[in-house]
């Protein structure tokens, strides 16, 4: 089981510099899963992005004062949502729910020197017993030591 972190729908979805690798992960046949940390994540970015590059407006604040007055932008960012969302569904990926152990994700900020929530993500996977985590994010690389990394390919390329 694969456990999918932000980094991999958001290359996926804008082409990025690692659209390929996410796009491995993604097709993959192994049973994927992520939770509500990332589906939060995810939807911010891509709202964020697509307001920003179909309106202009680049301000976290902005939209938000904005979508009380706009009706178009509020419609905008629903089916902004509804399409994020839908890479979901379309490659199986189940959302669970997060970790609520804090002792173990307080442990785990602690020693993999993890932000709280990459600590948490990790805590979800082995909690559902997700042996490998997707991600290009750097910061999980110390945690390479208790979840497998992948897709390996990447991380191997990209190793100093």
């Amino acid at each position: 089981m694969i456990y999918i972190d932000t980094s991999v729908f958001y290359h996926y979805t804008t082409n990025g510099e690692f659209a390929d690798f996410a796009e491995e992960i993604l097709t993959s046949t192994e049973p994927k899963i992520t939770s509500d940390t990332v589906v939060d994540e995810f939807l911010f970015i891509a709202i964020r992005r697509e307001v920003k590059r179909n309106f202009g407006i680049s301000s976290i604040l902005s939209p938000k004062k904005r979508l009380v007055k706009n009706e178009e932008l509020l419609e905008f960012v629903y089916e902004t949502g509804k399409r994020a969302l839908a890479v979901l569904d379309r490659f199986d990926v189940m959302v669970i729910p997060d970790s609520r152990d804090w002792a173990k994700i307080l442990v785990l900020m602690r020693f993999y020197k993890l932000l709280p929530h990459d600590a948490r993500i990790i805590a979800t996977a082995l909690e559902y017993g997700a042996k490998k985590v997707a991600t290009f994010d750097r910061d999980f690389e110390v945690a390479g030591e208790i979840v497998e990394l992948v897709p390996s390919s990447f991380w191997k390329s990209t190793l100093p």
